[in-house]
């Protein structure tokens, strides 16, 4: 087991419908991901192909743009954002890459809620050491997605997510599968 590369995010509201309490918040994201995981090799010590990496090896910017909505026991989150990847391992580039996420949330305690939602991703195809497209990336996938999110501490939550592969217009040879997540989150 291996973690792959960082992510961090940091985001700004610049909108809220009232000052105290507020039910619509709007924010800018901006973050990047850091080149954590290490570049793998076989027991010949000859790299891996960059596909079989657990990371990209390379730092890449993101922005964005977030929606909430807070009601009593039900919130709405929508989230949209850009990666641009730089040059990673080998010399590889992934491809621009745009995510989008969807979530309901249902909430009957205070510390836990339920979540289910709609994930995508649409990339651009990477880019080979050569400079030329690789033909077996990029392309667009979907996922239906369902969570559970808790809060026993104040100012930190824990979630866990599995999604669900339901649209896949990937190019070439390639396929998504199930991709459990689980993420802290610590408020400042």
């Amino acid at each position: 087991l291996a973690l792959g590369d960082l992510e961090l995010r940091a985001r700004a509201f610049v909108w809220r419908d009232r000052s105290f309490d507020p039910n619509h918040l709007v924010a800018v994201v901006a973050g990047v991901e850091l080149p954590t995981a290490r570049s793998w090799a076989t027991a010949d010590d000859a790299a891996r192909p960059v596909e079989l990496q657990i990371g990209s090896g390379s730092f890449d910017p993101i922005a964005g743009l977030t929606y909430s909505y807070f009601g009593s026991q039900v919130s709405f989150h929508a989230v949209s954002t850009v990666l641009v990847p730089t040059r990673g391992f080998e010399g590889t580039r992934q491809g621009l890459s745009w995510r989008t996420s969807l979530a309901a949330q249902y909430q009957p305690f205070t510390y836990f809620g339920v979540r289910v939602g709609a994930d995508a991703r649409l990339d651009r195809p990477a880019v080979e050491p050569g400079g030329s497209p690789d033909p077996n990336s990029g392309g667009l996938v979907g996922f239906a997605t369902f969570g559970a999110v808790s809060s026993v501490l104040e100012d930190l939550v824990v979630q866990a997510s599995l999604s669900i592969p339901v649209v896949q217009h990937l190019e070439g040879e390639q396929g998504e599968s199930l991709a459990f997540m689980a993420g802290v989150t610590y408020d400042l």
